[in-house]
């Protein structure tokens, strides 16, 4: 037995293993790892287990991680208040994921919390792959929703960690320049506020003695915090309405019913033009019908989700909501119509529909 720090006791050989049930003990450090896909998270855990056994980064850039997943850090306890915990990690879906709103990463973390009898997560790892070249816009908005949601009591900042991530792949000069200056941009620009008042940002090296050395980090930087983290009842939907982060979660899924719409309209002109060329490419046609088809799903659960959020949260234009409402009423008028239509003419009827449907969109968007 050996102590990591002030904060954590190593009973054994460190490893990570999958746990699907927490309600015994219901009592757990909880480190919810949020981050894009691609950023490093499966990365961090295989580290932190020393092995890459349990398979889970090697599809990390087709959006592997698809609901939240606990793994529980064998030989690992947090110290706290003479007791020791078991230390859980959360694993999310990738913010930013195009086929997945924060607001269903955030509700399926709700839910498991529930499930579990739970109630609070402790801490935040948010991972940013250093050898970005660019933070795109979907990032940003990510970002300032985990500011808000960790904002929502003051000195709160402590539990979250931002884990810069891709260090080792950092192989010549020109990508290390521009790796550092991106650390201190995040630091002193992104996160200055926060990081002033206790947000860690830290580099992970991609293995386990790194992966300690950021989880003892994120808790010394937890011990200074007022709160969680996340507690179950802020993140319940009847609350989420009346706060900061409730209103990205649903100007998010509003751009997210916006974009697959627009996306299902280009899919469906390139699906007509294909039909109607005269040198005709069954294999190019199944292509756009199976895009059409999962942009379809994809709509129908953001639309499922919006009604599920509800009404705008306060303070947010109420056209937004009408807005997405018309293309939900519009694909729904488009599903009672294709299944009657033989397959073989279903896409060409489908096109011209979308075209009427097209010009309703415009004169809405020429209102807003």
């Amino acid at each position: 037995m050996s102590k990591l720090c002030d904060y954590f006791t190593i009973t054994g050989t460190v490893g990570v293993k999958y746990r699907r049930d927490w309600r015994d003990p219901r009592v757990a450090h909880i480190i919810l790892l949020a981050g894009p896909t691609g950023s490093g998270k499966s990365s961090f855990i295989e580290a932190l287990s020393n092995t890459k056994s349990l398979g889970i980064s090697k599809d990390q850039l087709e959006g592997f991680t698809q609901a939240v997943t606990a793994y529980k850090v064998e030989n690992l306890l947090v110290d706290y208040l003479g007791k020791r915990y078991p230390v859980c990690l959360l694993d999310s879906p990738g913010f930013s994921d195009a086929n997945i709103s924060e607001f269903e990463v955030i509700e399926q973390v709700r839910k498991w919390l529930s499930d579990q009898g739970l109630r609070y997560v402790n801490t935040i790892l948010y991972f940013y792959p250093i050898t970005d070249i660019r933070i795109p816009g979907s990032r940003r908005r990510t970002m300032e929703m985990l500011k808000s949601l960790i904002k929502r009591e003051d000195r709160n900042e402590g539990t979250l960690t931002i884990v810069t991530t891709m260090w080792d792949k950092v192989w010549n000069e020109h990508v290390r320049k521009r790796a550092e200056a991106n650390f201190v941009d995040i630091r002193d620009n992104l996160f200055k506020e926060m990081v002033r008042s206790g947000t860690g940002v830290v580099q992970f090296w991609n293995t386990q003695e790194s992966a300690l050395e950021i989880m003892s980090c994120s808790y010394k930087h937890y011990t200074k915090a007022v709160s969680s983290a996340l507690h179950d009842i802020s993140i319940d939907t009847p609350l989420l309405r009346r706060t900061p982060y409730g209103a990205h979660l649903y100007s998010d899924l509003i751009g997210r019913i916006e974009g697959a719409w627009l996306h299902k309209i280009s899919l469906e002109f390139e699906l007509a033009h294909t039909i109607t060329t005269s040198t005709q490419d069954p294999e190019l046609i199944a292509i756009y019908q199976s895009r059409l088809r999962e942009t379809v799903r994809i709509l129908h659960k953001f639309g499922a989700q919006l009604e599920n959020f509800g009404a705008p949260p306060t303070g947010m234009p109420v056209i937004q909501g009408q807005l997405a409402f018309q293309y939900l009423d519009l694909l729904r008028q488009e599903t009672e119509v294709a299944p009657s239509m033989p397959t073989e003419q279903m896409s060409r009827p489908m096109f011209a529909h979308t075209r009427q449907a097209f010009k309703k969109i415009k004169s809405v968007l020429s209102k807003r």
